[in-house]
């Protein structure tokens, strides 16, 4: 009976004693906050824009997310109807197949809509702004790493 206690002691010391080493290996070696992605917030200044042409931009921009947020909001409902869907016992295979194509459709006019303000901004955008601004928006979106020659050059 003693040996057994002990054994159950020594097990969940040693198992106290590696989470907690897990834990503490996570957090210092594991756990990295997310670096910001380089440009961002300073793309604007980086394409040397004018005032004017930066409040159109802003304009711009701010009609595209109020179309965004709506375009989320019925994307979001679209995904609740399929989850009820999916949650009936009477399941109709045609019925969720309507709801996905629904869906993909709310999709893609949200990126048709997100397409069509980059036109409206590279309109803006004299060809050695328009320049910079692909590259940068191509470097942000798919993580390019070398420095494209030209165009960071003033």
């Amino acid at each position: 009976m003693k040996n057994r206690w002990i054994k159950i002691v020594l097990t969940a010391s040693l198992a106290l004693n590696l989470a907690f080493a897990l834990v503490w290996g996570y957090r210092y070696f594991g756990a990295t906050a997310p670096r910001p992605v380089e440009g961002g917030a300073d793309i604007q200044s980086q394409l040397d824009i004018k005032e004017a042409e930066k409040r159109e931009i802003d304009s711009i921009l701010q009609s595209f997310q109020l179309k965004q947020i709506e375009f989320k909001q019925k994307i979001l409902e679209k995904r609740m109807d399929i989850i009820d869907e999916l949650g009936d016992p009477d399941l109709d295979l045609q019925s969720l197949q309507a709801q996905v194509n629904e869906l993909n459709e709310i999709e893609n006019q949200l990126n048709l809509a997100f397409v069509a303000t980059l036109v409206e901004i590279d309109h803006i955008l004299d060809s050695r702004q328009r320049i910079k601004f692909l590259y940068q928006l191509s470097h942000d979106w798919f993580f390019i790493q070398q420095d494209l020659k030209g165009a960071n050059d003033e």
